[in-house]
This record gives structure tokens, C-alpha cells and sequence, in this order.
């Protein structure tokens, strides 16, 4: 097993990277002792990971309409919050439970990384013409945060 979980056994692709997070304190598996490592990952899942990384205090203002204070990922959700790594949906919810699109993904990432999207759409028009991806748009929110997350910070 690996790192102690149940369902990862050791010499898979990702026994070596859940071993180590899990040693470090940043992923502690389900209730039930497992991993589910082929499972998808929730938004609140995400930013938990995420927020583990830094030491950053929780926001005090909760902008969500469907996160309380009682909710197992609250501290972690306004610590991403706090720190602008995530700020919601439009109809003001969070959606804690929805499963993180890769888009989603990227975009919390560049946002810790300190990479902005906004800086590379305004200074490289370029970046566009560097696109791998037949299906990325330039007219979609995520554009810039997929190709930063492709090419990396210049």
C-alpha cells in the first residue's frame, strides 16, 4: 500500500508523489482509508490540496452562497479566497461539490504561481498563435490560464 492507503498500492504511476503528500500532510484520504485515486476531484477537494501548500490565513468574509462555516473544506475555500485563488461563480456560489474542470485547475494554479492571464493576454496577443490545443478558443475565460499553464511563466 501506498502511503497507508487501502486502494494505492505500491509501484503504481502515482505512489511516490501520494506517499510523499501524504507524509507531508497535505492529502489524508477518505474516511474509509482510501485514496480513490481514479476518482474525479472536487472543487473543494482541490482548493483543500491547494491551500496546504501556503500559510496563508482564512478570510474572515465568506462571498459564497453555499458555503457555511460548517462546511469540512470551509477554512481551506476562504484561505484560496482570501489569497485570490478562486472567487466563485457568478450566481455567487462555489460549488464545493462539483468536480474542478482542468480549466478550473489551471486557473487556481497560475493565480498561486502568481502567473496572470490578464498580464499575458495584454502584453503577448502572440501566446494565441501558440496554441496546440484545436479545441481552446481565444474567446473562452480560460484561454490564457490553459496556455500559461502549457508554456509556463515568461
Amino acid at each position: 500500500m501506498a502511503a497507508g492507503f487501502g486502494d494505492a498500492q505500491d509501484g503504481q504511476w502515482y505512489s511516490r508523489a501520494v506517499g510523499y503528500l501524504s507524509a507531508a500532510g497535505i492529502i489524508s484520504g477518505y474516511e474509509d482509508g482510501e485514496f480513490k485515486g481514479d476518482a474525479p476531484i472536487t472543487r473543494a477537494e482541490f482548493v483543500t490540496v491547494a491551500s496546504k501548500f501556503g500559510n496563508a490565513e482564512a478570510s474572515e468574509i465568506n462571498p459564497y452562497n453555499d458555503i457555511s462555516p460548517d462546511h469540512w473544506a470551509y477554512d481551506y475555500i476562504m484561505t484560496a479566497y482570501m489569497n485570490g485563488w478562486v472567487s466563485g461563480y457568478p450566481d455567487g456560489s462555489f460549488g464545493p461539490d462539483d468536480n474542478i474542470t482542468r480549466a478550473e485547475a489551471f486557473a487556481i494554479i497560475n493565480r498561486m504561481l502568481g502567473w496572470s492571464a490578464d498580464a499575458a493576454q495584454a502584453s503577448d496577443e502572440a501566446l494565441a498563435s501558440e496554441s496546440p490545443f484545436t479545441d481552446l478558443r481565444p474567446d473562452e475565460w480560460f484561454f490564457y490560464d490553459v496556455l500559461l499553464a502549457y508554456i509556463g511563466k515568461r
